[in-house]
């Protein structure tokens, strides 16, 4: 029996040696654009960036991608920065924002700043709201106009997807936890943090988590 254990853990590590890799925060992906996220989770971009031109400008503080154009050479009226699922380049991965979910005129790629089994990406919301207005007579002090005007409103906006259903949902801690939950060590340091840390512990948890639980990439 102790022959068969052990000849199985040798299949396994053999056949974790060679062509599978865990998708983690330390992995360098390829880089190249994905047209879907089934490409993204076998690390095999089906653009490459080589046959391609770019127009977009970096916000280090955001870490995000505004998209311009991305085009093949020679060839700028053939944009597909809006029908790409995401690309990576220096090895990390960013996922498209569409302009109807930003609210800003340009296509946002917002770097997956926690990445494997489970994922995490943040992009800033421009909102447009309506506020109410008075106008007052500066003599009798009375509203003699009313009305609305309108102002734009910039919000965090927070995402995350699990790679076993590809849903992407607003950041929720109570789903988080749920996705953690069989690892119970993580879910007992969780229950010390503050309210004002707890986000940020989060983040650290669940690279632990990715790290422990690795999604295996499959060629």
């Amino acid at each position: 029996m102790k022959k068969v254990i052990l000849f199985l853990a040798l299949c396994f590590t053999y056949a974790f040696s060679f062509g599978q890799r865990a998708l983690n925060q330390e992995l360098k992906l390829v880089d190249g654009l994905y047209l879907n996220i089934n490409e993204y989770k076998k690390d095999a971009p089906s653009r490459l960036w080589k046959e391609y031109e770019v127009v977009w400008t970096y916000n280090t503080k955001l870490r995000c991608y505004q998209v311009e154009n991305i085009h093949k050479k020679g060839h700028p009226g053939s944009g597909i920065q809006d029908s790409v699922w995401g690309f990576t380049i220096k090895g990390i991965p960013y996922i498209r924002i569409s302009p109807d979910s930003s609210g800003r005129p340009l296509t946002l790629f917002a770097e997956l700043t926690v990445r494997g089994l489970i994922n995490i990406f943040s992009y800033e919301k421009e909102n447009q709201e309506l506020f109410p207005m008075k106008a007052y007579n500066p003599l009798t002090g009375t509203v003699f106009r009313k009305g609305v005007v309108k102002r734009n409103i910039t919000t965090m906006e927070k995402r995350i997807f699990h790679l076993k259903d590809d849903l992407i949902m607003p950041y929720d801690k109570n789903i988080l936890e749920q996705w953690i939950e069989k690892d119970k060590e993580i879910l007992r340091a969780l229950r010390f943090a503050s309210e004002e840390e707890y986000e940020e512990k989060m983040t650290r948890a669940l690279i632990v988590f990715n790290g422990r639980y690795p999604f295996i990439i499959q060629k």
